[in-house]
């Protein structure tokens, strides 16, 4: 039996929400998260919300700019830690991983940790 702490994941089941990617654990669906997370709502009221944690925020906002069409900071940010979200290092946790900017000027968010960057 495994130890390690539960790491969100995004499925896409005909049965559920009609086939568009949602968050297994919660059934929500990644769009409306992506969506209130690009609207500008304050993080702690979509946790509230959607009733999901920031690593589901994170993992959501991986798959948005891993396979929907976003602005050009979100690559960027991408490209910066899609392997902290995918496969982390040791000791890396979700807590290290900035969100993805909402504007070009917010690009340059930084962070310190192990998990890349």
């Amino acid at each position: 039996m495994s130890t390690a702490p539960r790491r969100p994941h995004i499925t896409a089941d005909p049965a559920v929400n009609a086939g568009k990617p949602t968050i297994a654990t919660s059934g929500v669906p990644v769009a409306a998260v992506v969506s209130a997370y690009v609207a500008g709502t304050p993080v702690f009221d979509i946790y509230r919300e959607f009733w999901i944690s920031r690593g589901d925020l994170l993992v959501c906002c991986w798959w948005a700019a891993r396979y929907a069409k976003q602005r050009k900071a979100w690559r960027n940010w991408l490209e910066r830690w899609e392997r902290a979200l995918t496969a982390p290092a040791p000791g890396c946790d979700y807590e290290q991983v900035p969100l993805p900017p909402l504007s070009a000027s917010g690009a340059k968010a930084r962070t310190v940790g192990v998990c890349g960057g």
